[in-house]
């Protein structure tokens, strides 16, 4: 598993694009931001991008915060056994910074910017490989 980060257009699609070959749209990238459910079922390609993590995050906090750790986690379990079903399978994870600026002062804001910063967290633990994209410029976290 991938996983890539930086600040919001600051080139993270364009960089996953350009090293997976792979279009957007297309039957090989999901958008959180454009769709609340990502079904794995039938789904042959070699790689696989999702994008709009921290929405996902947000739908999931707004849904249930109290659960939102078990949910989380549970996806990225799914995530990972999918990857491990077919040789050569990846799955690519986009998922935009929101741990820098202004903290919120409503709570349920403040509560998907934790909750985000979580989750990016397990991903990196989990993920063999992290790139973080700054004004359209790689560097490799891990």
């Amino acid at each position: 598993m991938y996983f890539i980060t930086g600040g919001a257009f600051h080139g993270k699609g364009r960089f996953v694009q350009q090293h997976f070959q792979v279009d957007k749209p297309s039957n090989q990238w999901f958008s959180y931001f454009h769709e609340n459910q990502l079904t794995l079922d039938g789904y042959s390609d070699s790689v696989l991008v999702i994008e709009g993590l921290e929405q996902l995050v947000a739908n999931v906090v707004k849904q249930d915060a109290t659960s939102a750790r078990e949910v989380l986690s549970m996806l990225l379990e799914k995530w990972l056994d999918f990857e491990r079903e077919a040789p050569g399978r990846s799955v690519v994870l986009i998922g935009t910074d929101v741990g820098k600026g202004i903290v919120p002062m409503e709570r349920e804001l403040r509560d998907i910017r934790d909750m985000t910063g979580w989750f990016y967290q397990e991903i990196v633990q989990r993920a063999a490989a992290v790139q973080l994209i700054w004004y359209g410029l790689a560097q490799t976290l891990k």
